[in-house]
């Protein structure tokens, strides 16, 4: 074990019974955990988790019968690559990892091509989150699913900026912009997709995170007449087609989901539940 005490862990995972890597356990993959739980099946559905790290989702979504992909920045090839090949070595985990200087490069070969995309952890890290989300969707077929997880203020309206640290504090880590819950569905629902289950963890006063499970639709679903009149207008849509092509994208047969509660965007999961979803536990001993 050596080996691997020397590498720099970003999550914690087992890899043998009582043994795991020395990451973190991050509160912040219960909702991502809980809202795949909620897909009937992933046999033989392609899954792309965008943000992948050490590949923990397509670990988790491969063992559910998925075929995996994983994206992430050319900058952590290198200190990735190592680790998923000792999680190979230990796990047979999925190592189909792909590397581009930024998400745009990728999303162009893939459009429509998933019928799941994992956007966890990743929408605060951009300048822009909502051509992220855009470029996400162009990937993600019509009656598909997307998981996204993601930071937000408690701001009734609007997305706050986080500037001089205010929010999150670390200031190496890239931490920007923080939607607030209407900003955040209105955001999902301009990109043709309709949120379907949702799940909360770590309020703060300022903060909280978020997750959404989301079905995408070939139009848009919005109560919002803003949404339905301003973002449904041929014109406007021209304005975003460099991040999505909602014509050539095609349809999916739409994976099932057992969701038996309706939407709640404020209340919290439960701590036990949280508790019991954070360690990757691989092996029925532990």
């Amino acid at each position: 074990m050596r080996r691997m005490n020397e590498m720099d862990w970003y999550y914690s995972i087992e890899v043998e019974p009582g043994v795991t890597t020395p990451g973190n356990q991050f509160s912040s993959i219960a909702p991502v955990r809980k809202l795949l739980s909620y897909i009937d099946s992933l046999e033989g559905l392609t899954l792309l988790d965008i943000g992948t790290m050490e590949g923990l989702i397509p670990i988790l979504a491969e063992r559910r019968g998925a075929r995996a992909m994983g994206w992430d920045r050319s900058s952590n090839r290198a200190n990735s690559t190592e680790k998923l090949d000792f999680l190979w070595d230990r796990l047979k985990a999925p190592r189909d990892v792909r590397y581009t200087d930024n998400l745009r490069e990728f999303t162009d070969g893939f459009s429509g091509w998933f019928d799941v995309v994992v956007l966890a952890g990743v929408l605060y890290h951009t300048m822009d989150p909502f051509s992220t989300l855009l470029r996400a969707r162009n990937m993600l077929s019509h009656g598909g699913l997307m998981v996204i997880e993601t930071a937000i203020c408690h701001d009734p309206f609007g997305m706050h900026f986080n500037g001089q640290c205010q929010f999150y504090p670390d200031p190496v880590d890239a931490n920007y912009w923080f939607p607030s819950i209407t900003t955040l569905v209105q955001m999902i629902e301009c990109a043709r997709m309709e949120v379907i289950a949702v799940e909360r963890v770590d309020d703060t006063k300022d903060t909280s995170r978020l997750g959404l499970l989301c079905r995408a639709k070939p139009a848009i679903q919005s109560k919002s007449a803003w949404v339905t009149g301003q973002m449904g207008d041929g014109n406007v849509q021209a304005n975003y087609e460099e991040f999505v092509r909602f014509k050539s994208i095609p349809y999916t047969n739409p994976p099932k989901v057992n969701v038996d509660r309706p939407v709640d965007y404020w209340t919290e999961m439960d701590q036990k539940e949280v508790e019991n979803l954070i360690p990757l536990r691989l092996f029925d001993t532990v």
